[in-house]
């Protein structure tokens, strides 16, 4: 098994009040997730969806469309 040490940063854009984007990183995976610019609390939404991503293992074999769809869904909802 090969090591590989994982960090995550982001930087708020040029003209924006708050950093829309977030990412989270771990020992075996990482979330990204770029908000969107014309939704007021985007920042919020980016947040849960890579905390969301984050607590669910996404094999091809256990992960339904459905459960892929309630963690967006409240990340959407969030925003």
């Amino acid at each position: 098994m090969v090591n590989v040490r994982t960090d995550a940063i982001t930087i708020r854009g040029d003209g924006h009040e708050v950093c829309q984007d977030f990412s989270l990183a771990g020992p075996d995976r990482i979330a990204v997730s770029d908000g969107c610019s014309g939704s007021p609390m985007t920042q919020i939404g980016a947040t849960l969806l890579c905390a969301a991503a984050m607590t669910r293992r996404f094999d091809h074999d256990d992960t339904s469309e459905q459960d892929i769809s309630k963690i967006f869904d409240a990340g959407l909802i969030a925003a």
